[in-house]
């Protein structure tokens, strides 16, 4: 798939969203203190960060 100024391998894509779509799966019912897993299970370590962030920061509303 193509555009201006940009490519996208629609393999990649879709191996991608199966992957998210795993990791949400995986998730189900866990409650925020076990959603910071490893990096392996995020299959990226910038999206394994965001959790981590998102974890922090829900830790702290919960706690106030």
């Amino acid at each position: 798939m193509d555009g201006p100024g940009f490519h996208v391998e629609i393999g990649t894509l879709k191996s991608a969203s199966a992957g998210i779509e795993e990791s949400v799966a995986n998730q189900n019912g866990s409650t925020l203190s076990h959603l910071d897993r490893a990096e392996s299970v995020y299959g990226h370590d910038r999206l394994r960060e965001s959790m981590e962030n998102f974890c922090v920061a829900g830790a702290m509303v919960s706690t106030s």
